[in-house]
């Protein structure tokens, strides 16, 4: 999987997105799991499949979103990763 954006001069910049990212992207979308990696990269975060609507989590992509990551990582408390 592959970003392709411009630099300020306009010309096209690949960037290969990590395998660990894939999962997320692929449950959530770019934009909703970039949101998660900005926010909450690094930390730790528990996906369970009856969000409160207190949890940071929750707050950062959306109740449904982490529904649907805890199909992936079943109620499991998981280290968010780290985007450079």
């Amino acid at each position: 999987m592959k970003l392709t954006f411009p630099d300020k001069n306009g010309n096209p910049i690949q960037w290969r997105i990590p395998i660990e990212l894939h999962p997320f992207i692929d449950a959530i979308g770019m934009d909703a799991a970039a949101k998660l990696f900005l926010v909450h990269g690094g930390a730790p975060a528990f996906f369970s499949k009856n969000p409160s609507e207190r949890s940071s989590v929750v707050k950062t992509v959306g109740r449904e979103n982490v529904i649907k990551l805890t199909e992936i990582y079943h109620g499991q408390c998981y280290r968010v990763p780290l985007v450079d």
